[in-house]
């Protein structure tokens, strides 16, 4: 049976059933050629140890001064060839060094940073000698009892990941002096070398604390203008989802205008990449509004005028303002209104 590459010298051995003190066995080893003949210019020093086919020659020679020396002057044939091929081995994990880029090292966690995040699969060390040169390493995203293949854009497979989740980590090896190529399947590092992304706990340096003050005129709507602020104050790649709002330590959201503004303590919620929650403390002022032309119907008086030389007689006019869907209406005499008779 011929030996696979491990590393360690491999050899054939002739055994010695005759007397071993007076026949002396010796061995030289030469490459094979690919019709099995030793290139006798390359011969090697010691015994093979890198995958390949070799040749292995037993030499013999009498010894002593024993009855076969006496009586023979050589043993024929002198020498005995014998091929002897290592095959080359499959790659194993235990042939890797398998670096998880833990940012927090103590706890050996992944913690998500929005940065992307890479398993480095190396050989293991400089005992490794002749496995394949290049090493692909995918990631395939587990969900219950199935994976995905995380892949970019085009189609081709991902070579980091940056969102929170499990992955299953799997190289691919292409073939090298000692090592067989991986196979289609790839080599799964298994679940010690998985890679979890774990999220992240929400923080308050996440928001735009100089941009949670909001400033609404009378009769917008407070509660949307608030949250449209906050959603805006929250930093770029972070996802959350207001929890609460209390409007000066309450529940009830205020409508009225005022010169002070409502303190307010936001509690928000991390989604996604984003876990617990963080509490803001932020401000409302509403501002009076400013009444347009738009708010204004005039009511001219269309009967009982008293016609003068000189003036029309002072008559009650109605203004009708219109001011958050609510009518207002004034009995005023100072208007000036111009009127064709």
């Amino acid at each position: 049976t011929n030996p696979t590459y491990d590393g360690t010298s491999k050899t054939l051995t002739v055994k010695n059933t005759i007397d071993p003190k007076e026949i002396s066995i010796s061995y030289e080893y030469y490459p094979a050629d690919e019709n099995g003949q030793p290139i006798i210019a390359e011969k090697l020093t010691e015994a093979p140890k890198s995958a390949g086919s070799y040749i292995v020659r037993a030499k013999f020679e009498l010894v002593g001064s024993g009855t076969l020396i006496q009586n023979y002057n050589a043993i024929n044939p002198s020498s005995k060839d014998a091929r002897i091929t290592i095959a080359k081995k499959a790659p194993e994990v235990s042939d890797l060094k398998i670096t998880i880029p833990y940012t927090d090292t103590v706890n050996k966690k992944v913690i998500y940073d929005g940065q992307e995040k890479s398993v480095t699969v190396e050989p293991k060390d400089s005992t490794i000698i002749g496995l394949g040169d290049t090493i692909k390493v995918q990631y395939y995203k587990v969900e219950g009892n199935k994976e995905t293949l995380v892949v970019n854009e085009d189609g081709t497979p991902a070579t980091s990941v940056k969102d929170i989740g499990t992955y299953n980590v799997k190289v691919a090896i292409n073939e090298g002096d000692n090592y067989l190529a991986t196979p289609v399947s790839l080599l799964d590092l298994g679940e010690t070398n998985r890679l979890v992304i774990e999220k992240r706990p929400l923080e308050n340096s996440d928001i735009d604390l100089d941009k949670v003050s909001t400033i609404v005129e009378y009769g917008e709507d407070v509660r949307k203008a608030v949250e449209n602020t906050i959603k805006t104050a929250i930093k770029e790649g972070v996802t959350a989802n207001i929890k609460s709002i209390t409007w000066n330590g309450g529940t009830t959201m205020p409508t009225e205008a005022s010169d002070t503004p409502y303190e307010l303590e936001i509690t928000l919620e991390g989604t996604g990449n984003y876990s617990e929650i963080a509490t803001i403390r932020a401000n409302c002022t509403i501002r009076p509004r400013q009444i347009t032309a738009d708010d204004i119907t005039i009511t001219e008086p269309t009967s009982n005028l008293v016609y003068s030389k000189d003036k029309k007689q002072p008559v009650s006019t109605v203004i009708t303002t219109n001011i958050n869907g609510t009518d207002y209406t004034l009995q005023t005499t100072d208007v000036t209104i111009t009127t064709t008779y």
